[in-house]
């Protein structure tokens, strides 16, 4: 196994050098399993491929194998598994937890009379936890589909701006830096 860090930075450099590599290396792409929050897990020896289908053709004497994906290729090129995510329960609880508070503050923040620009701040957060909690519950075995990776990434935008240092869009919220006396 080989697990990619910051798969998803936005320079794309990871992606960039897993798809050099086994376009490369290997004739067949590999299935990327997502890992919490934007990793992934790639095993040796697991292909996208799940199978080959004979299919005969009608301008060729020879049948020709036709591949199986596991799942239609993602917007990006890519091919992903979403079982390890939604397997760890102390993330899909986490994420439960992170809906519950959000519509909590959302609700009392209603109740008080809040301005607008907190209400809709907080509508958008609450709009993103409750995709991300029922991306994760969606069956594994379910329809799958090219846009699933931006089912799961967009509704991390909250996630992705904590970690610039800011929460974009909430108001009151200054960007926070580190600052070093010399």
């Amino acid at each position: 196994c080989v697990a990619v860090d910051d798969f998803f930075h936005h320079a794309q450099g990871p992606a960039r050098a897993v798809a050099d590599f086994f376009r490369k290396e290997e004739a067949e792409p590999p299935l990327l399993f997502l890992v919490p929050t934007y990793a992934v897990l790639i095993i040796k020896g697991r292909s996208a491929c799940i199978s080959r289908q004979e299919q005969p053709s009608a301008d060729r004497p020879a049948v020709w194998s036709a591949p199986k994906m596991y799942s239609p290729r993602a917007l990006d090129g890519n091919f992903y598994s979403f079982v390890l995510v939604r397997q760890c329960l102390p993330f899909l609880k986490a994420a439960e937890e992170s809906l519950e508070r959000v519509t909590q503050a959302y609700l009392k923040y209603k109740l008080s009379g809040a301005q607008d620009d907190v209400l809709d701040a907080l509508r958008r957060v609450c709009a993103n936890a409750t995709s991300f909690v029922d991306f994760l519950h969606y069956p594994d075995a379910g329809a799958r589909s090219g846009t699933d990776i931006m089912r799961y990434l967009l509704p991390l935008e909250d996630l992705f701006d904590i970690t610039q240092g800011v929460l974009c869009g909430m108001p009151g919220e200054e960007r926070k830096t580190i600052e070093i006396g010399i």
